[in-house]
């Protein structure tokens, strides 16, 4: 038995997204899910991030690992809703580029000058956090 249609205010999937075989159709059924201008919060791991980082183990047998980037991501949701507001969050990744951006030594000395706050807060807008955070309204 599913759920009925345009039954819910907010939908909120927290780290699953990549784990999802068919990604668009989960996104539809999201979408029937909500209300008109409901709201969908959603987190995900950041491709663009995870993909430079040698501590990920590969994945165990049977396991989904379908990362997106923010731009993928927003291009899926896009026939169905509109995105009010997308971030990334936790800074990670040490390789390539990202292993001078996320050193020690480059943190803490920019942490001496602004605050190791100020620093994440940086890398995040910069789109250099581990997990992309999006937040979307259904389109009527």
């Amino acid at each position: 038995m599913g759920l009925p249609h345009n039954s819910f205010d907010v939908v909120v999937t927290l780290e699953t997204f990549s784990h999802v075989a068919n990604q668009p159709q989960l996104v539809e059924v999201i979408a029937n899910l909500l209300h008109d201008r409901g709201y969908l919060i959603l987190t995900t791991q950041n491709r663009s991030i995870y993909m430079r980082n040698s501590r990920i183990v590969p994945p165990a047998e049977g396991q989904l690992r379908r990362r997106v980037t923010m731009q993928e991501l927003r291009r899926l949701l896009s026939g169905r809703f509109d995105c009010l507001r997308s971030g990334t969050v936790e800074p990670g990744g040490n390789r390539g580029l990202l292993r001078v951006v996320n050193s020690v030594k480059l943190t803490s000395f920019l942490s001496r000058i602004f605050s190791n706050e100020r620093v994440v807060r940086a890398k995040e807008r910069l789109g250099l956090g581990q997990t992309l955070v999006m937040l979307a309204r259904k389109r009527r």
